[in-house]
């Protein structure tokens, strides 16, 4: 707190409770579309061949809960970079939620799925800026 300035709460308040961290563990996977490929292959080549098939070989004995597919907005993008504002170099990102992270490494574990999967990322996919982040949700509202 600067000099001068009062807290917003009395020194008395009670404290403001932590909302609790979810029990679901989700995993952020950053995705890089390969040289040469245009951002509309891109996006139908996961959208249509990559991800339903990972999805057949998954299995209902190893589908997550919840995966998700987010394409970067190019329109709102450019804006941002118009405004001088910093944005991202990759091309998408995919959410994978499940009830364990020992569940989601059982999906990238799959023989199936890591042998077929990966040859088929090789395509459309730059496979060494992809980058995966493990999460904790703490939802404020």
């Amino acid at each position: 707190m600067f000099s001068g300035q009062r807290s917003s709460m009395p020194p008395t308040s009670p404290a403001i409770p932590t909302p609790k961290t979810s029990d679901r563990a989700r995993l952020l996977m950053l995705v890089k579309r390969k040289d040469g490929i245009s951002k509309e292959e891109f996006r139908k080549h996961w959208t249509e061949v990559h991800t339903p098939m990972v999805m057949r070989m998954i299995g209902k004995e190893k589908m997550p809960l919840k995966y998700q597919l987010m394409h970067v907005n190019e329109q709102t993008n450019d804006m941002l970079m118009w405004m001088g504002k910093e944005t991202t170099e990759w091309d998408g990102v995919a959410m994978f939620e499940a009830h364990s992270f020992k569940d989601i490494f059982a999906i990238f574990q799959d023989e199936r799925v890591s042998i077929a999967g990966e040859a088929d990322e090789e395509r459309f996919m730059d496979r060494t800026k992809t980058r995966l982040i493990p999460l904790d949700f703490i939802s404020f509202l």
